[in-house]
């Protein structure tokens, strides 16, 4: 079976079905390494976006795909089933977002995806796989499912690692957030440089840190920022 318009619940999670009247954009969210989370029917946070006129799609990429080629490919792919459904044009803005896995997804997707981006959030997200594969004892097995049969594996790491592709991130607003008592990826080793390399680069950033927390369990102020970066990208044209 190929993704189609017609499937695409096979293959991802989406609001469709809830959208009425006009689109302003579509809103990614990226799920972390491991999940295998599908959808029995819609949410509130769904309906939430509904209303707004905003699709939310979650792509089924697979617990260990780690944003590489196939997902990229799958992921502008389900975007455009989602465009054609709905007759958007092709420069529909895109909100690009996820933690941990899902953080490193949203922003490698935002490297390298050919549709329109507005912006990105991220919460705890890996930022460099190269460093990360010897984080823990139970990544190097999911970085070779993902990565495994390229080539130059390291090479292949770097190319899907945000901290290496700061320097050609798209110029776009970025909200990053992270936990000050992440002990499954480490605050100093992932957001703090790559925020720094995003900002040499010439890139707007917002970096809320969330003091006391762990991974991917945010305050409510900084939970509150990574939101309003969501909608704040689709407010202006």
């Amino acid at each position: 079976m190929h993704p189609s318009a017609e499937n695409l619940r096979f293959f991802a999670h989406t609001n469709a079905e809830a959208v009425r009247g006009p689109v302003r954009g579509l809103v990614i969210d990226h799920m972390g390494l491991g999940s295998q989370w599908t959808a029995d029917g819609l949410t509130a946070r769904d309906l939430d976006f509904a209303a707004r006129g905003l699709l939310f799609m979650t792509p089924y990429n697979g617990p260990w795909s780690w944003m590489n080629d196939a997902a990229i490919a799958a992921t502008d792919l389900f975007v455009s089933l989602l465009f054609e459904r709905f007759s958007l044009p092709a420069d529909t803005p895109l909100c690009s977002t996820g933690g941990s896995m899902g953080g490193l997804a949203a922003l490698v997707h935002a490297r390298y995806t050919k549709h329109r981006l507005a912006a990105v959030a991220v919460n705890c997200p890996v930022c460099d796989l190269p460093f990360h594969v010897t984080e823990r004892p139970d990544l190097p097995r999911t970085l070779w499912s993902a990565f495994g049969d390229a080539p130059d594996f390291d090479a292949a790491l770097r190319a899907h690692s945000p901290l290496h592709l700061a320097p050609s991130m798209p110029d776009v607003p970025y909200t990053v957030v992270h936990s000050t008592d992440d002990k499954a990826v480490s605050k100093a080793k992932h957001a703090d440089p790559f925020v720094a390399a995003l900002r040499a680069a010439g890139r707007r950033v917002r970096y809320v840190v969330s003091e006391g927390t762990g991974h991917c369990d945010l305050r409510a102020d900084a939970r509150a920022a990574y939101d309003e970066a969501v909608s704040a990208a689709f407010d202006t044209p």
